[in-house]
């Protein structure tokens, strides 16, 4: 499962992946998809506070366009 992060000791590193392993596949793509929600929510708070007068559904169209290449303000 790749190289450990720099901040994270061996037996960290064990124990985290030792635990993945013991997940179904249902677990883990559970895992991954809380993990996206995670950084979604840390990507919108981020260009909130960058934006002064940003709506949150300013952030998450821009979000969107600059993920996807889709222009939500065009949309019907």
């Amino acid at each position: 499962m790749g190289t450990p992060p720099l901040d994270t000791s061996d037996s960290s590193w064990r124990a985290h992946r030792e635990i993945l392993a013991a997940m179904n596949g249902e677990a883990r793509v559970r895992v991954a998809l809380d993990l996206s929600d995670g950084i979604r929510e840390i990507q919108i708070t981020g260009l909130l506070d960058r934006n002064a007068g940003w709506t949150r559904a300013d952030a998450v169209q821009h979000l969107v366009k600059r993920q996807f290449g889709v222009d939500l303000s065009r949309s019907p």
